[in-house]
């Protein structure tokens, strides 16, 4: 076997038939390079607020109103995400906090209350509330006559 023979042996099949994709290549490695060095960050300058940043709505405080003789656990989910955040004695009212984790989102979060002696359960709709805002949770004695209030 001679040197010529087993030179041509190595170079590759796709170079030799599509000459021009590593040019195509090298074309498509700087345009993405270059989409990711133009892309902009969340602003440092707390005076420039945007989308991402009126998104940080930080914890969000909820006034429960447990009108139930039963004890209540309150969860705060948002997807599949769940947190117990408090539990309110039968008859009586408590202030309990939903983490800014679960609140710093676009998607909003849920309020679940459980029934401790009794198997009741309340789910309410996805709340997106702002910041400043705070929510108030009224548990009826029948758990799905209860209510939540966006103030």
């Amino acid at each position: 076997m001679n040197a010529a023979h087993s030179t041509s042996y190595c170079t590759p099949t796709s170079a030799r038939t599509f000459p021009g994709t590593r040019v195509l290549g090298l074309a498509l490695a700087l345009s993405l390079g270059a989409a990711g060095a133009c892309h902009r960050g969340p602003s440092s300058d707390p005076s420039a607020i945007g989308d991402e940043e009126s998104v940080l709505i930080g914890p969000i405080p909820v006034l429960v109103d447990n009108r139930n003789q039963a004890q209540v656990s309150v969860y705060a989910f948002r997807g599949s995400v769940r947190q117990r955040i408090g539990t309110i004695a039968g008859l009586s009212q408590a202030a309990v906090i939903i983490p800014a984790v679960l609140t710093n989102d676009r998607g909003g979060v849920s309020l679940q209350v459980i029934q401790l002696a009794g198997g009741q359960t309340f789910a309410s709709d996805v709340l997106v509330p702002k910041r400043g805002e705070r929510l108030r949770l009224t548990v009826e004695p029948r758990l799905s006559a209860s209510i939540v209030a966006v103030e």
